[in-house]
């Protein structure tokens, strides 16, 4: 229940605030996007162009190693991509900072990334 809850303020403070268009491409999205599932899991989010796929990486032990797979992106909307099972949400504030839900098969989870420079 309580995932349920944050996904869904989540959303509400990512649509809450206008964004224009003009400020966000599809460039936007582009760069090495890492953060941590839930506080703990680390991952990180490749992405060179909206037109490929993008490299997703992550650990499914807070000391493992890291695992990688291939996701297709699809953009939403203005500040929203889909990677499959994970939603990226760039923030109104800043766009090198993101919020990421990822819905997996046992429980979603949420972090905040930030694009790495």
């Amino acid at each position: 229940m309580k995932a349920k809850i944050a996904i869904l303020v989540l959303f509400v403070m990512a649509l809450s605030t206008p964004i224009s268009s003009n400020e966000i491409t599809d460039e936007s999205f582009n760069g090495t996007w890492c953060g941590k599932w839930d506080g703990i899991y680390e991952f990180c989010l490749i992405i060179s162009s909206l037109d490929k796929h993008a490299e997703y990486k992550w650990k499914e032990h807070p000391n493992g190693k890291f695992k990688k797979a291939s996701k297709n992106i699809l953009r939403k909307n203005i500040n929203t991509i889909k990677l499959e099972n994970i939603l990226l949400v760039l923030s109104e504030d800043n766009i090198d900072d993101a919020h990421v839900i990822g819905v997996f098969k046992v429980r979603s989870r949420l972090a905040k990334v930030e694009k790495q420079k």
